[in-house]
């Protein structure tokens, strides 16, 4: 992942499946993890009625394009798309490697982008990578529709008699493997289900969207400017 980083690779992928007819799917892994599975069937269960704005804070790029477009239910709408970055200096505690306790400061970029599409629905992008490797540094999503919010793993909503209700948002973990090598494992079944069926498990033409929604994102925050989008051959 991504699918590609220029229009013209994401142009070249859908003409090799639809003309040549190569076998393509992309192994984007995050819609799959079962936490995130599960706050998503919420979100289209009705109980927030019609989903509207999603704050996103959780993971980068076409990663995080990938959890709200689906908790909006968009497909291929227009929007238009502006953002900025920003440094800040950040204590470090957690890496790739392990704990950090000697208590060094580095500077780090935070990308700040709003996202609105035609049909009225809002993203409001705000994230930094440390966010991946910090104790200090918290991950979150929150998902708003008229009748009620999802805020990680908790929902309110008001139900059919008027009445708020609160509940948590459950998923059983495997106890085997961490969920980013169970959605992985997801994407390698699915694919062999695409080779065998022709059933995609992620949909080369969502793929390829939500890798143009991602190059908009960083051409919004590296001119500054409001960027429009524009109808691509695979919507």
């Amino acid at each position: 992942t991504p699918a590609g980083i220029h229009p013209d690779d994401l142009n070249k992928l859908w003409n090799m499946q639809q003309n040549s007819g190569a076998k393509i799917q992309i192994a984007e892994q995050y819609h799959l993890y079962p936490s995130y599975q599960s706050i998503l069937r919420e979100a289209n269960s009705g109980k927030l009625g019609q989903p509207q704005s999603v704050f996103i804070s959780c993971v980068h790029d076409y990663h995080a394009v990938s959890l709200f477009r689906r908790a909006l239910g968009i497909k291929f709408e227009n929007f238009k798309i502006f953002g900025k970055s920003y440094k800040f200096n950040i204590t470090e505690t957690d890496s790739r490697d392990g704990l950090i306790t000697d208590g060094r400061v580095n500077e780090k970029t935070k990308e700040v982008i709003t996202i609105e599409f035609e049909d009225g629905k809002t993203v409001f992008y705000n994230f930094s990578g440390v966010q991946y490797h910090s104790l200090i540094r918290s991950r979150h999503f929150i998902i708003q529709g008229s009748k009620g919010e999802i805020n990680n793993q908790k929902i309110s909503y008001v139900n059919n008699i008027s009445q708020v209700e609160t509940e948590d948002i459950i998923f059983t973990p495997d106890l085997i493997l961490p969920e980013d090598e169970l959605a992985i494992s997801k994407c390698l079944t699915g694919m062999k289900e695409y080779i065998l069926s022709g059933k995609e498990f992620y949909p080369l033409s969502e793929a390829l969207q939500d890798a143009y929604i991602s190059i908009l994102m960083h051409e919004a925050v590296k001119t500054g400017q409001i960027i429009n989008s524009e109808k691509q051959i695979w919507s």
